[in-house]
C-alpha cells in the first residue's frame, strides 16, 4: 500500500514537472514551405515596387464582347454511376 502511493505521488509530481515545463518553453514556429515562403516575398517584393504580381495579360476581365467561360462541372453534379443491384437473396438451409 506505502509502494502504491509513493508511485502515484511521483507519477503525479513527473506529471505535474513536465506540463510546467511545456508551458514555460517557447514552442516553435512550424516549419514553412520554402517555395510558398520565396513567392510570397518576391510578391511583396514586387508590390513594394509598384510591379504588377502577375504577367500582363494573366489577371485581366475578358472582353467585352467575348462569352463568358463556363466553369468546369462540379463533380456531385456529374453523372451517377448506376445503382448497383444487390445479391438475390441466399437460399434457406434445411
Amino acid at each position: 500500500m506505502k509502494r502504491a502511493l509513493i508511485a502515484s505521488v511521483a507519477l503525479h509530481a513527473g506529471l505535474a514537472a513536465a506540463i510546467l515545463l511545456y508551458r514555460a518553453l517557447p514552442l516553435a514556429e512550424p516549419p514553412q514551405n520554402e517555395g510558398v515562403a520565396l513567392v510570397m516575398l518576391q510578391v511583396e517584393d514586387e508590390a513594394a515596387e509598384g510591379t504588377p504580381a502577375a504577367p500582363a495579360g494573366a489577371l485581366e476581365p475578358p472582353e467585352a464582347g467575348a462569352p463568358p467561360e463556363a466553369p468546369p462541372p462540379a463533380p456531385e453534379l456529374a453523372e451517377a454511376p448506376p445503382p448497383v443491384e444487390p445479391p438475390p437473396p441466399a437460399p434457406a438451409v434445411p
